[in-house]
């Protein structure tokens, strides 16, 4: 079993991360459960969703993780990541995008985020825009992060991922789902 908590604040796409991943799961024949919380239903609320991917039946699990049992917090915001933290466990990871939404009302000193981070034993503190430079809009930066973070989960065939890509942004058109797959493929090499 594998838990894993995405966070970050409306309008990042979170809740379509937490789907793509959810639909991989299911096409490789894995069981999942997804629950999310919406903050403030406006851009910039805080926004997570948990998940449960596992080889056994789990619909009798709870959906929300419990404190210390996370093997993930995938984060597209370092302040929402941090917010998290007590749910990851001793070996889990923390990949977040170092870039903060500083437009947040009384947004910390980011030095002081970072601090906290590093203090983790596993984490990976990216610079999102640079794996989208000349690539993609900076809304994308999901889409890179969960390819960094296809490497820890239990989904290990890309091709899963890109039909997960596909259905979830069946609505945008070739074009939007061409460039998404490619974000993603940069997001498995960064």
């Amino acid at each position: 079993m594998y838990r894993i908590i995405v966070a970050g604040v409306g309008g990042q796409g979170v809740l379509s991360i937490a789907s793509i991943i959810a639909i991989a799961a299911q096409e490789e024949g894995l069981f999942f459960k997804q629950s999310e919380i919406h903050g403030m239903s406006q851009k910039k609320g805080a926004v997570s969703a948990d998940l449960i991917i596992s080889e056994k039946d789990i619909s009798r699990l709870g959906g929300i993780t419990p404190t210390g049992k996370a093997d993930m917090i995938l984060g597209m915001e370092p302040l929402e990541s941090i917010r998290h933290l007590s749910k990851l466990s001793e070996r889990g990871i923390l990949i977040t995008d170092s870039n903060p939404v500083t437009s947040l009302l009384n947004y910390p000193d980011e030095a002081i985020i970072y601090d906290i981070i590093k203090l983790l034993p596993n984490y990976r503190l990216v610079n999102v825009q640079e794996i989208l430079e000349n690539v993609a809009s900076a809304k994308m930066g999901n889409i890179a992060l969960m390819g960094m973070a296809s490497k820890f989960l239990p989904i290990t065939n890309e091709r899963s991922y890109l039909k997960a890509i596909e259905k979830v942004l069946s609505n945008k058109g070739e074009r939007i789902i061409n460039l998404n797959t490619k974000v993603f493929q940069l997001g498995c090499k960064y």
